[in-house]
């Protein structure tokens, strides 16, 4: 009898034992299963990622291109202008000495011949009359050498001009692609988002577990990066290592972070924000980092707030294309400036931290 209880008392401890197991183990191949799934997805997001970087540099490559094209435009323009100006002035002396021949008559070789009083008088006369027709002469080639210039001119305006049109297309065509590809990249986050979340957030309560059952005292810090730099665009975005290039009157200051319009501008650390409007710059922020930095957002479609201290990871504007931004694609224009002085190039940052 007491060896059949204890049979019984041992069976139910083995079956108390599978109840307990048995859900651990369904959340482990569940939570596994997630895993892959969260793979998959995020390895697909990073190469639509790796897409959208491409074209963003194709764009920020025919901006650059458009902007050194419309340089020349302006430049050809000018000595188009000046030529103009000295022909105006050259067919007005022309104009007088034709003028003042139809009054006073042509003076005719023999006129200069009986006229002389002597040979040297004669020889005087005639050279006169030489270098007046050879000056006559060389302001009649020298107009229509101006002329042939300013037709060449035009001709190379006409061509420069059609080149420009081919490169507005073809940054329509690359912003066409830039937002179709966004496009699908926001549907691919919009259906992995929740997914991830909860992968996330079972990875970490897995982890609390974990750190209670050793009583190790250890804690986990969850942090975007090591300099706790957070992102300064929502998702979807793109950028590339556009520092440094021509603009008009300038070099570009920062980075170009495409996104669609109304994508959040983030604080990038916790800091204080100032707005300003107007010029090229349209609707921007100024963050004054509590790190000592200080961090600028351009092209703003609006702001989120409009003043006072903010933290890092918060909502400050939304991306839109303000300012000499108009007409283009959306983006943010990002600057950072180390200790309040010059810019440097934010891109190894931005890349770090997305």
């Amino acid at each position: 009898m007491k060896i059949r209880r204890k049979i019984l008392l041992t069976i139910g401890q083995s079956l108390l034992i599978i109840a307990l197991v048995l859900p651990s183990i369904a959340n482990a191949a569940s939570l596994g299963s997630k895993r892959e799934e969260a793979k998959r997805v995020k390895n697909q997001v990073d190469s639509l990622s790796k897409s959208l970087n491409q074209i963003t540099a194709n764009y920020n490559a025919a901006a650059t291109k458009l902007e050194k094209l419309r340089a020349n435009l302006a430049k050809n323009e000018a000595e188009l202008a000046a030529a103009q100006k000295e022909l105006e002035k050259d067919q007005a002396i022309m104009n007088d000495r034709v003028k003042n021949i139809y009054r006073c008559g042509n003076v005719q070789f023999l006129e200069v011949i009986l006229g002389s009083k002597n040979v040297l008088e004669f020889l005087v006369r005639a050279d006169l009359l030489t270098k007046i027709g050879n000056q006559d002469s060389a302001l009649l080639n020298e107009i229509k050498e101006k002329k042939q210039k300013i037709e060449e001119t035009r001709e190379q305006l006409a061509a420069q001009k059609e080149e420009q049109q081919k490169v507005v297309a073809q940054l329509k065509n690359e912003q066409k692609q830039m937002e179709a590809n966004f496009a699908k990249q926001k549907a691919l986050l919009a259906g992995v988002e929740g997914e991830v979340s909860k992968l996330e957030a079972e990875e970490k309560a897995a982890q609390q577990r974990k750190i209670v059952a050793s009583r190790s005292g250890s804690s986990s810090s969850h942090s975007i990066s090591i300099s706790g730099f957070v992102f300064p665009c929502g998702n979807p975005h793109s950028f590339s290592n556009d520092w440094g290039a021509p603009r008009v009157g300038h070099r570009h200051q920062g980075c170009d972070i495409m996104a669609p319009r109304g994508t959040p501008a983030i604080a990038c650390v916790s800091g204080t924000v100032r707005t300003s409007e107007g010029g090229r710059q349209g609707h921007a922020i100024w963050l004054y980092g509590d790190d000592g930095n200080h961090y600028f957002y351009a092209h703003l479609d609006g702001y989120a707030v409009r003043g006072g201290h903010v933290s890092a990871g918060q909502t400050i504007g939304y991306v839109g294309n303000t300012g000499n931004a108009s007409g283009g694609a959306c983006h943010i224009h990002f600057e950072v400036h180390p200790g309040g002085g010059g810019a440097i190039n934010p891109y190894p940052i931005l890349r770090a931290a997305d």
